[in-house]
């Protein structure tokens, strides 16, 4: 199976490109500066992408239980939830290390205080929401090698 990259931004490259992209002073910086502004945007976008993932992975996971319960599914049906899954395995490999990697060393910018745990918590919520997309990715596969 594929595994996510890891340890892969090159922060120059990220910085000059969140210099183009908000490059105005009334957008917040999203690069780590030690702010508490930047950490908070970069844990928002961080618990916003999962949040968004984990529930197309939610409604997956309802239709995977809804195919295990069939005592064979058809091609059809196979490749369209495969589809679905590959689509939010996509959008999950493209993104989610690099928010992730944005969002710690925002926060790892901080002072050691209360906002800066409150915002370690937020990243410990988001790796655990993740969860989800690993169990339909396993019903997934149990499906495909029963079923089909």
């Amino acid at each position: 199976p594929v595994e996510p990259a890891s340890n892969t931004v090159n922060t120059a490259t990220v910085t000059a490109a969140a210099e183009r992209v908000v490059g105005n002073d009334k957008v917040p910086s999203i690069l780590a500066d030690g702010s508490t502004a930047t950490a908070k945007a970069t844990v928002i976008a961080l618990l916003t992408f999962v949040r968004d993932l984990s529930a197309q992975a939610g409604a997956l996971n309802t239709t995977v239980d809804a195919l295990s319960s069939n005592s064979s599914i058809t091609q059809d049906e196979w490749n369209t939830v495969n589809q679905e899954l590959q689509l939010i395995r996509a959008t999950f490999n493209s993104r989610g290390q690099d928010l992730v990697t944005t969002a710690v060393n925002s926060v790892n910018a901080l002072p050691d205080s209360a906002t800066k745990a409150k915002y370690i918590d937020g990243i410990e919520t988001a790796k655990s929401n993740a969860k989800i997309f690993a169990e339909a990715v396993k019903k997934l596969k149990q499906i495909g090698r029963a079923h089909v």
